[in-house]
């Protein structure tokens, strides 16, 4: 097996030449190639000169401080089979730290597919910052080890004299570079059960290797996805109570507002009525399950989104009898079989006879005709009766119901747009008072807590 050792080329030559030696020892017998990462034009100076140039354009430091000439790296290392297109990555400008980053991983890559098999090495000991870097980081993400020259200092610019090379423990960092990529695509997903499942795993696994600090966050970031799992499993008062105690209090203020007003809308099903001076409607709770099916339907769960759509509309009627018709639902039935509501006088009022959303529907839209109120939730069903029957149809076949039919994406997003139709319907009613708009789980945007960049660094 071929050994490559790619090498940043700065100022001194000193670290390369010894970094390529004590790789020679290590493994005498086996073939061995160097990969030079320069500076080209049009930077001035460029750094290619100390791999190519003609007479003396190595500068050797001795112990004393003084300077020595040297001739360019290809005579002093012996290497006669050069080749540009294999052994060079030359970079226009050394301080761009993400097109040498890009230039170094491609090339990696390249290496990488030929024929013969081989084993990669980096040191960025030379170079400009953004060259070591670039180079450190395309290692770290494509599993290659990366060591430095070390050596004596007399000051911050160079080595004095090279006395090892030194290995880097890369893999907490390739393990925080994974976990950064799968935990991005999960919270897009609003997968925060899998999110959850990855901290805990990365915890675990890695907790004893990765620095004090980064273990914090990871820990802090593992109890915000915790918490976001139990919203989304509808324990809301629970995941309000653990909110508050994370960063999401102080981060992200109108999704904790959402959530407050949600769980004061939930208690409305216990009989109480909204506070409207705080812009609570009572039906935030429908709200929150339509972006619940949302959530859903981005993994492409359409027959469990499709069934949230469904329990939707029927809170929606239920919140509605309550709050608008100020009719409260016993767990009783007259003789008849019909179920009994009270008014608010405390008189029995005959509901429908059998459960279901459609059978809910068809008594409200017969009572409030009954009352004359033809502008009510009940017209809205006459209205918009065809799409109802839509939204039925398609749940009752879906497979979380009563049928084969998996629904298509298509499908989900015709009966989203039915269902918020007529929940709009509602909400636009002139009698209510709004407060801020409902929030979605911040998903994929939780990469950019504090946590999470101090964790990962800052997102791109």
């Amino acid at each position: 097996m071929t050994r490559l050792l790619l090498v940043t080329v700065g100022g001194s030559p000193d670290p390369i030449i010894f970094s390529v030696q004590a790789l020679r020892r290590e493994h005498p017998s086996q073939p061995m190639e160097v990969v030079f990462i320069c500076s080209v034009d049009p930077c001035p100076r460029p750094s290619l000169e100390q791999v190519i140039g003609e007479g003396f354009p190595c500068e050797h430091y001795l112990p004393g401080g003084q300077k020595d000439l040297g001739a360019n790296l290809l005579v002093q290392l012996g290497i006669t089979d050069y080749n540009p297109e294999r052994h060079l990555i030359g970079l226009p400008d050394p301080d761009d730290l993400a097109d040498a980053y890009q230039r170094i991983r491609d090339h990696i890559q390249l290496l990488r597919s030929g024929d013969s098999p081989v084993d990669i090495r980096g040191d960025y000991t030379g170079g400009t910052k953004s060259m070591s870097a670039a180079l450190a980081m395309a290692c770290v993400q494509l599993g290659i080890d990366v060591g430095v020259v070390s050596g004596p200092r007399t000051n911050l610019e160079k080595i004095d004299q090279s006395e090892t090379t030194r290995l880097m423990e890369i893999g907490p960092l390739q393990a925080i570079y994974r976990l950064q990529a799968q935990l991005r695509q999960v919270l897009g997903l609003h997968s925060y059960g899998e999110a959850t499942h990855l901290m805990r795993r990365f915890l675990q696994v890695h907790g004893d290797n990765i620095s004090a600090n980064a273990a914090t966050q990871a820990k802090e970031l593992r109890t915000v996805v915790q918490v976001l799992d139990t919203w989304d499993r509808f324990q809301w008062n629970q995941a309000l109570q653990q909110a508050k105690k994370t960063c999401l209090q102080e981060q992200c203020p109108k999704l904790m507002e959402w959530w407050q007003r949600v769980v004061k809308a939930s208690d409305c099903l216990d009989g109480q009525q909204p506070d409207q001076d705080d812009g609570i409607t009572g039906y935030e709770l429908v709200q929150d399950l339509i972006l619940s099916a949302e959530r859903k339907a981005a993994t492409g769960s359409y027959d469990d989104a499709v069934a949230r759509l469904y329990r939707s509309l029927e809170l929606l009627a239920e919140t509605y009898i309550h709050l608008e018709l100020k009719l409260r639902r016993t767990n009783k039935r007259d003789s008849r079989g019909f179920m009994i509501y009270r008014s608010q006088d405390d008189a029995p009022v005959s509901g429908p006879r059998d459960r279901g959303v459609l059978n809910l529907y068809l008594w409200l839209s017969g009572y409030e005709k009954a009352l004359r109120r033809l502008d009510g939730l009940g017209s809205i069903f006459d209205e918009d009766r065809t799409q109802f029957d839509s939204l039925l149809s398609a749940r009752n076949k879906s497979l979380l119901a009563h049928g084969l039919n998996p629904l298509s994406e298509d499908r989900w997003r015709e009966l989203h747009r039915n269902t918020l139709s007529i929940i709009n319907g509602v909400l636009v009613m002139p009698d209510f008072v709004h407060g801020p708009a409902a929030e979605q789980l911040p998903g994929s945007g939780l990469m950019v807590l504090p946590a999470a960049q101090q964790l990962f660094g800052p997102s791109p």
